[in-house]
């Protein structure tokens, strides 16, 4: 009679930032369910979500946890019997035998049993010490112990891969269950809900000036890393600046509204036709559905929610201006009230400088090559300017806009 594979399956729970270590785990015990004849066993992600551990801090600190499956293959039948539980020999309490008595078919009546019991064979009858039984059961639900060295004889077949498939199926099922293995997410990177990341994200922009989603992605520009300081960070000597760029009540209301335009553009391709997507849209479309951001997405969140205000922006800007140049000529002084579309640093031989673009009130387009402070000029802002028209630009792309040299701030 041959022992065959038999299906299992079973869940655990455990810190997102351990499944790698768990995938490492499994494939180390695939490389003996192959010498079993078993298919190695597969770890499948069922879902994601997040849990508490901030305790009693002021702020909730969460972290990413993955309920994961897997898949596995593992004999655990020999002849008419199945193995119920290997039990081994491990100490004495005053003349009481302290067994480890292991077994994925084990249930809590027969570990209370074995744990004390002696570790005798039915089988042979023989009264002597021994390191380790097997306790098997029959098809009328007769449970026995047999001693190792018995085992072929009784099962009339080579127990050896039974045995072994017993162990690896034990091994399988205990893994997850070692707290101190797989930690309780006490040192888990921490998780920002996707609302107060985009918050974060847009006080930074009100403060910084926008970029290209190319460059926020690729870390040409600190984006992720400022917004995961500002919502994350513990650092004391940041108080000050974490204080200045936090998100207002208007940032946050901005905030839903972004979330909420990329969850209706993206969250239905991603959910009902994925491959309609680009690859950056897909991996943001992973976020949208979770619904927070941790560590390692917050680059390309950054970059996603950049480029959509950045796209608000420049709607808002398009509704507004007119194709035609402010009333003046070269050489003016004009004053002017605007409000602040692009600030963007531009280098060149003269060094480096900012390019701001303008609209006023009444929808003319200004522009200037700026080397001041660029607090002065925060996008979406709406400031009084004075400067000298250094020529009137008709550009194909940007349309017509007037060009001041000798920018400043007059009110």
């Amino acid at each position: 009679m041959s022992n065959a594979p038999t299906l299992a399956s079973r869940t655990l729970n455990i810190p997102a930032f351990r499944f790698e270590q768990l995938t490492a785990a499994l494939a180390k015990l695939g490389k003996k369910a192959v010498k079993l004849g078993c298919k190695a066993p597969v770890a499948s992600i069922l879902r994601s979500y997040t849990v508490d551990v901030s305790e009693d801090k002021k702020f909730p600190e969460l972290v990413e946890w993955n309920e994961v499956k897997i898949d596995y293959e593992v004999i655990r039948k020999a002849g008419d019997y199945v193995f119920i539980a290997k039990v081994e020999h491990a100490d004495e309490v005053n003349g009481v035998p302290r067994n480890k008595v292991s077994g994925i078919n084990l249930s809590n009546e027969h570990a209370a049993r074995f744990v004390t019991s002696p570790i005798v064979c039915s089988h042979c009858g023989i009264n002597r010490k021994r390191n380790a039984g097997y306790v098997v059961q029959s098809c009328n639900d007769e449970t026995v112990m047999v001693g190792s060295t018995c085992l072929e004889v009784f099962l009339g077949v080579d127990p050896a891969a039974a045995v072994a498939g017993m162990e690896f199926d034990a091994a399988i099922s205990e893994i997850g269950n070692d707290g101190e293995r797989w930690g309780y997410g006490s040192a888990a990177p921490r998780v920002v809900p996707l609302d107060e990341f985009a918050a974060a994200t847009i006080s930074l922009v009100s403060k910084n000036g926008f970029v290209n989603a190319a460059a926020a992605e690729f870390g040409k520009v600190k984006t992720g890393d400022d917004v995961l300081l500002l919502t994350l960070g513990k650092e004391p000597r940041l108080a000050d600046w974490r204080k200045e760029m936090t998100p207002t009540d208007e940032h946050k209301a901005m905030a839903a509204s972004v979330v909420k335009r990329l969850s209706d553009r993206i969250l239905p391709s991603y959910i009902n036709n994925p491959t309609a997507l680009d690859a950056f849209a897909f991996k943001f479309g992973i976020l949208l559905n979770k619904g927070y951001v941790g560590v390692k997405d917050a680059q390309l969140a950054a970059a996603a929610i950049y480029y959509e205000i950045g796209k608000i922006a420049k709607e808002s800007v398009k509704s507004t201006v007119k194709n035609e140049f402010y009333p003046c000529k070269e050489g003016d002084k004009v004053a002017v009230e605007v409000s602040i579309n692009m600030v963007k640093e531009v280098f060149s031989s003269f060094g480096t400088s900012l390019l701001i673009k303008m609209v006023s009130t009444d929808g003319y387009t200004f522009s200037s090559f700026y080397s001041g402070a660029k607090e002065s000029f925060t996008p979406g802002s709406t400031v009084k300017v004075s400067g000298k028209v250094k020529k009137l630009d008709d550009n194909a792309r940007f349309g017509k806009s007037v060009m001041l040299s000798h920018l400043k701030v007059v009110g």
